[in-house]
């Protein structure tokens, strides 16, 4: 039971696809303020001309799901969206491991099974994908960037060796780079004058 002092809240997961176009994050926002929700995270993605969203939401008011969902279709720009809501206490929740976070990158000529060979090589080591992009660009080749979380007792250098010798015998090259060597090298800045 909550204290007088704090006030109960309830947690959503959504998420929602829609073909794209601009406005479908600026109605979903307003509908959840209009509600008197909160966004706690957001991951939001265009993929081959989709528009996908996935939010964790938290709200004073206990909605049913299919309620929530039909509040915020109602808002401009949200009219032609699919949403999917559950409540995060129906889902099960993996428990965060200490980890350390890596950034994979593949790259090479597109063939069928690329995203489920590095997939399947990360689960059978115990590496959890926690972020993934993947794409095919227009000249037959593939891109994949992903974000993953490496158990700091195993030997990430191992790991990369495993990744290069699938890459090669698929053709295509990976990389694994700590998240932190990753966004210093990466990082775009502002030109000097």
């Amino acid at each position: 039971m909550a204290s007088p002092s704090e006030t109960p809240s309830f947690g959503y997961v959504l998420s929602v696809i829609a073909g794209d176009k601009p406005g479908i994050v600026a109605g979903l926002s307003e509908g959840i303020l209009r509600l008197g929700g909160n966004i706690e995270s957001c991951s939001q993605a265009v993929l081959s001309g989709f528009f996908t969203l996935m939010m964790t939401l938290r709200f004073e008011t206990d909605f049913e799901p299919d309620v929530l969902a039909a509040e915020l279709l109602k808002e401009r720009g949200v009219e032609e969206c699919r949403i999917f809501c559950s409540r995060t206490s129906a889902l099960p929740v993996r428990p965060v491991p200490e980890s350390s976070v890596f950034i994979l990158t593949a790259f090479g000529e597109d063939r069928p099974g690329v995203v489920r060979v590095l997939a399947r090589a990360l689960a059978d080591k115990g590496v959890n994908i926690t972020e993934l992009y993947a794409e095919k660009e227009g000249d037959g080749r593939f891109v994949l960037i992903g974000q993953v979380e490496v158990d700091p007792k195993d030997d990430p250098r191992t790991l990369l060796l495993d990744l290069e010798e699938i890459g090669a015998e698929y053709g295509y090259t990976v990389k694994l780079q700590h998240k932190n060597i990753f966004v210093a090298t990466n990082q775009l800045r502002r030109p000097s004058l």
